[in-house]
């Protein structure tokens, strides 16, 4: 009798916290993307303000150790992940960073914990439980969360810059473990370049490249939604109109994606575009007219983009530089002998001189996560192929080779492995389920890990609140979805 009390007992704590945990993340789903922005109408002094950008995430630590404790008193273990070693090696590689190179323990956290802190966060959902249904709503406020910030971007460029300082976020420098935090936005952006709610262009690119690839696998899946039938849940494909919407949306996503100015997102966005067609309609002459298509609607867009600032409002009344420059023009850029000369004092630079000099000097475990020693100790290093003296700013702009400064080439090949097991995963569990919900979320899981591949050579868009929780939740979702259907195929089996 007893033993029955305590198992009801503990189905009674599981149960509380599952339907406490799922309101919690639609929460986190929908206000991190305005959280700048939301916060910045708080009647608080700067301090306060730093700190209520943290309630969020704390709530994330909290739920996770009382998850944890639980599960240790009780003597339950956590559910098993493709990613638990290459995490559980990490860590292990983190600490010995920190002791071999005597970085600060402080310092070190406020250098590592954006980048982990939504790996808890992964692990919560993992361990418990979420319906096919919930699930399936999630994706959906993040849908109607991208279409909310998408409007917002839209309206700014229409303003012309007048909303510009509406929507930033509070300006406001603190210090953390030495680190500055700088929370908004002067300058150094093109005339018309958006940034939404989320108060940067980069976020606001990211975003969207998010948002883009959940609505283009909406569209390759067939949009499903979980709807009530005579008692019993049924799948339900999108209809034409719904399909063309979302076509729009699409078109609409990727040309505020070029407003953006964020040339990697906008590569990133054709590329997405080319392969889900490629996957979709893999025929030569559809090829064709696909390609033309996208050309063609990308030429329009910039030409009516350009005309549309000039006749609307030739006077830019925002915050950004006095400079005019066309999509097309900061697209093709790239190409330029100015550029190449800038670059190769800043990405090109950073992906040629630091991982010979991190090699040289400090190759299996780096210079310890400690971002303003590692810099210091980068520049001062006793044989150096360095072409100039390395700061704060820009350093984290090729963010594989700051991983490999900070942990070595056994911290690089540990995240790679990660990123690797990731995408395996994704892939296999995208051909194996036969849930509609659980495809579509791993296929954007499948997408989204490639992409973060590629951004990371550009900007450290994993660190970025409002990209790395949804980086590190809809895998979350994909693996605990699938444990259970596997489980639930077994017994039918047996």
């Amino acid at each position: 009798m007893t033993r029955t009390n305590n198992k009801n007992n503990l189905s009674k704590e599981n149960n509380l916290v599952d339907s406490a945990m799922y309101p919690l993340l639609l929460f986190l789903v929908v206000l991190t993307p305005f959280e700048d922005f939301i916060l910045k109408f708080l009647p608080v002094s700067d301090r306060l303000y730093f700190y209520a950008r943290f309630l969020s995430e704390g709530l994330i630590y909290a739920v996770f150790a009382i998850v944890f404790i639980r599960k240790l008193i009780k003597g339950v273990s956590f559910s098993r992940t493709p990613l638990d070693f290459p995490i559980i090696i990490f860590s292990e590689i983190v600490l010995m960073s920190i002791i071999v190179n005597n970085a600060g323990v402080f310092e070190s956290i406020v250098s590592v914990r954006p980048f982990i802190r939504y790996i808890f966060l992964f692990y919560l959902i993992v361990n418990i439980n979420i319906t096919l249904i919930q699930a399936g709503t999630i994706v959906r406020y993040f849908f109607y969360t991208g279409v909310a910030q998408l409007i917002t971007g839209i309206v700014q460029f229409i303003s012309r810059g007048a909303i510009d300082s509406f929507l930033q976020p509070r300006a406001s420098d603190i210090d953390i473990g030495g680190v500055t935090k700088d929370f908004a936005v002067l300058s150094g952006r093109e005339i018309g370049s958006i940034y939404g709610a989320a108060g940067d262009t980069i976020l606001f690119a990211s975003f969207i490249t998010l948002f883009l690839i959940i609505t283009v696998s909406k569209m390759y899946i067939a949009n499903p939604k979980i709807i009530k039938h005579n008692g019993s849940h049924l799948e339900k494909i999108n209809s034409k109109k719904e399909n063309i919407i979302l076509g729009i949306i699409i078109v609409a996503t990727v040309i505020a994606i070029g407003l953006t100015y964020v040339r990697a997102c906008l590569f990133i966005a054709l590329i997405v575009l080319t392969a889900y067609s490629l996957l979709k309609f893999y025929n030569r002459k559809r090829i064709g007219i696909i390609v033309m298509i996208i050309s063609l609607l990308l030429l329009i867009a910039s030409i009516s983009i350009n005309f549309f600032g000039d006749f609307h409002s030739p006077k830019y009344i925002g915050n950004a530089r006095q400079t005019q420059q066309s999509v097309i023009d900061n697209m093709t850029g790239i190409f330029s002998e100015d550029y190449i000369k800038v670059a190769r004092q800043q990405r090109l630079g950073a992906l040629t001189d630091i991982p010979s000099t991190v090699i040289y000097n400090k190759p299996f475990l780096g210079y310890g996560p400690n971002e303003l020693l590692t810099i210091e100790n980068l520049n001062n290093s006793p044989t150096s192929f360095l072409t100039k003296e390395w700061t704060q700013e820009g350093f984290k702009d090729v963010y594989w080779v700051s991983i490999m400064a900070f942990y070595g080439i056994a911290g690089l090949f540990t995240v790679a492995w990660m990123f690797y097991r990731l995408y395996k995963w994704s892939k296999i569990i995208y051909f194996r389920t036969q849930k509609t919900v659980i495809k579509e979320i791993s296929l954007c899981v499948l997408t989204i890990t490639l992409t973060t591949t590629f951004l990371l050579f550009f900007n450290r868009t994993i660190e970025f609140r409002i990209y790395g929780l949804y980086f590190w939740l809809f895998p979350g979702l994909m693996f605990n979805l699938y444990s259970k259907e596997k489980l639930t195929t077994s017994k039918e089996i047996l």
